[in-house]
């Protein structure tokens, strides 16, 4: 049985040097199955907030190991990032002695806002090229654990670069792409988003952009929508339905042929014929207590 041989990403993250008031926070992001993508602990929302991340190895000999998959790792995601080698870079690629790796980890740091991820360390294991593995294996692992280096989290998706485990269908999909562009900022909210919404609960409804998925929770915007079978409370986004309740009718009458049945909760109203009883010489509409003497049976200028 053949052994899977993966990297172990160690991430140090810490506070860029850079002035704060120019970075960016994607705090308040929120993602699920629908989104396709995940930054770190979905709260603080660590990420590299540029497409740059220069890097060096640690030796010459890791250089000459790996940088063919590197590079074919970080060309699988084209120009949504410049990944590029620096020897004034913190971030480094190095290998370890640690036979008995057998798993991809990511360690990581809360930062303080802005959460920029400054640099980290890749290190990879020596059964990373061992084990028959494939050319494009290789590649999707660096692929992925370049996707951690710029703040992409796991998903659950085995299509997916950023899927947890090995898989050998694991590609960079349109999703993966879309969590790339927001940590980086190439795509972002600051300035609005084209909406869609779907209920969340009875209080909140998920408006989410339909370019990368992400969502956030907003209060819905009801409205009373009335009809002759009820009325109800409609959000005017989301479509939820709060209440949904039959007319309660009072009546008054209107001429000597109808009343108004005017529901006392919302005001909707129809006319309607009187519904006549006999009380000695008179006749008395049940409803709304209009008194005639004779029994009026039609409305005369009603259509036929």
């Amino acid at each position: 049985m053949k052994r899977i041989s993966v990297v172990i990403l160690i991430l140090a993250f810490f506070l860029a040097v850079t002035n704060t008031a120019s970075a960016h926070n994607i705090q308040g992001y929120l993602f699920d199955a629908t989104t396709g993508w995940v930054t770190y602990d979905d709260d603080s929302c660590a990420h590299r907030d540029t497409k740059d991340f220069a890097f060096h190895y640690s030796s010459l000999t890791v250089a000459n190991k790996y940088e063919e998959y590197v590079y074919g790792g970080a060309a699988l995601w084209g120009s949504l990032i410049n990944f590029y080698e620096s020897a004034a870079s913190l971030s480094y690629i190095t290998e370890d002695n640690d036979w008995t790796a057998s798993n991809a980890t990511t360690a990581y740091r809360n930062i303080p806002n802005p959460q920029t991820i400054s640099w980290w360390i890749m290190t990879i294991h020596p059964k990373f090229s061992e084990d028959g593995r494939t050319y494009t294996d290789k590649v999707n692992t660096i692929a992925h654990e370049i996707g951690h280096a710029y703040g992409l989290d796991h998903v659950s998706s085995s299509s997916q670069i950023m899927y947890g485990s090995g898989s050998s269908t694991k590609t960079v999909t349109s999703k993966d792409r879309w969590g790339m562009k927001v940590v980086t900022q190439v795509h972002s909210h600051a300035n609005g988003f084209t909406k869609s919404y779907s209920s969340y609960s009875s209080s909140k409804h998920k408006s989410r952009c339909t370019d990368c998925g992400a969502y956030i929770l907003e209060s819905h915007t009801y409205q009373w929508v009335y009809s002759a079978s009820g009325h109800q409370q409609i959000c005017s986004l989301c479509g939820r339905v709060n209440a949904n309740n039959n007319h309660t009718y009072t009546y008054s009458s209107y001429n000597k042929y109808k009343h108004r049945a005017e529901c006392s909760f919302c005001n909707y109203y129809i006319l309607e014929s009187h519904t006549f009883v006999s009380q000695g010489n008179q006749f008395v509409c049940s409803k709304c207590g209009y008194v005639t003497n004779d029994v009026i049976n039609s409305d005369p200028t009603a259509p036929e």
